[in-house]
């Protein structure tokens, strides 16, 4: 099918009176095997692109310290995600595994994203880890966002929320 295809399209070029010269009988399978190769590499060259740009989990601008990484969407958020790293490193939050969060903020509201854990079941988030979680919300609100609105997310590791800590 797609070999004949291209066994019609030489054919026709060989019409072509300076390319009668170049393509001879002899010489047709080997462009033919060419023109196959050429077919294969652009089709692994596109396919290793698209698996590599879809790969990068670009989340933002970011702010790194060891393993811990704080994305930011907006640059004016740089310093909050600075003051966030730094919080996270003087109250030994720091796991020794990699950690990612991520700051946004919608108007007023500022929303820190903390990925869940893989053995974290989130139904079975009990009181205490929930009361843990909302002192930890308040004590950031109060000094690295100066008092303003801040929430909670506990998300996937693309930063969808899964479950907001107040609800």
């Amino acid at each position: 099918t797609l070999f004949r295809s291209l066994e019609k399209y030489i054919r026709s070029l060989q019409r072509i009176h300076f390319l009668k010269v170049i393509i001879s009988r002899r010489s047709l399978p080997f462009l033919l095997l060419i023109i196959l190769v050429l077919v294969k590499l652009t089709t692994v060259l596109i396919v290793f692109s698209l698996t590599l740009f879809s790969c990068m989990d670009d989340h933002g601008n970011r702010v790194e310290g060891g393993k811990l990484t704080v994305y930011f969407d907006l640059n004016e958020d740089m310093g909050k995600a600075s003051a966030v790293a730094k919080y996270w490193k003087d109250n030994d939050l720091l796991t020794g595994n990699k950690q990612d969060l991520k700051l946004t903020h919608h108007d007023s509201t500022y929303f820190l994203h903390l990925i869940k854990r893989n053995d974290l079941k989130l139904r079975e988030f009990d009181i205490k880890e929930q009361i843990l979680m909302l002192e930890l919300q308040k004590n950031l609100s109060d000094s690295v966002f100066m008092g303003a609105d801040l929430e909670l997310l506990i998300s996937d590791d693309h930063f969808k929320p899964l479950m907001n800590i107040n609800n």
